[in-house]
């Protein structure tokens, strides 16, 4: 299958699936705990990897049945610096879980490889503290500087989004940094998202340049 070096195929116009809040269905439809609520603290563990790949599997082949494509999320909500010290983690420690991660989802994506439509691996990166009542402003610098700190571990290119970017200075500070990252390739392969269920976000003409 092709790894849409040069073109993200969402654009295309066709329809394409996402999962439907991962954590949320193992903790309270399954009773699985993920301590923190990071669910890349599941792979490690035989029996939570295959928590995650049962639920995969469930958007995986409903994608293939409906002949929609599917944006299959790494689980690294927050395997990022912010969240080390909760995690008890160190720097290296969240690099290899966003490399276990993106390995998992891309054996995931070999496992369906006869599905007709494309299925483009996606780096999940969440905020810094809690996306609807954040504990502090973040300028849009700042959060330029530290994007690089959530990529470690990416694999160039895979399309890499934010989603629940409340304000506007650090949604246009990921795009910035973002844009860096994958300076030299003909696609943009970022997203972001505001929290909400539409650009209710905050931050005047900064969130429009972020969205811009």
């Amino acid at each position: 299958m092709a790894l849409y070096r040069d073109a993200l195929p969402q654009l295309s116009g066709d329809l394409f699936l996402m999962d439907a809040g991962l954590e949320t269905d193992i903790i309270f439809n399954h009773g699985v705990d993920i301590p923190e609520f990071a669910a890349h603290t599941l792979l490690p563990d035989p029996k939570g990897r295959e928590v995650l790949a049962t639920y995969l599997r469930g958007f995986l082949g409903l994608a293939n049945t409906t002949g929609a494509g599917l944006i299959l999320d790494s689980q690294t909500w927050k395997a990022h610096m912010h969240w080390a010290k909760d995690l008890g983690a160190s720097e290296e420690d969240l690099r290899q879980a966003t490399h276990d991660s993106v390995a998992f989802i891309s054996d995931l994506r070999n496992e369906f490889s006869a599905n007709e439509k494309p299925i483009l691996l996606s780096g999940l990166i969440g905020p810094r503290g809690d996306a609807y009542a954040p504990e502090e402003a973040v300028a849009a610098d700042e959060a330029e500087r530290y994007q690089p700190s959530k990529s470690v571990g990416w694999r160039k290119p895979m399309s890499i989004w934010s989603p629940h970017v409340k304000f506007g200075p650090p949604a246009l500070g990921v795009r910035r940094g973002k844009a860096a990252f994958f300076s030299g390739y003909k696609s943009h392969p970022a997203t972001i998202a505001p929290a909400g269920s539409n650009r209710s976000g905050h931050g005047g003409d900064e969130m429009a340049e972020a969205f811009g």
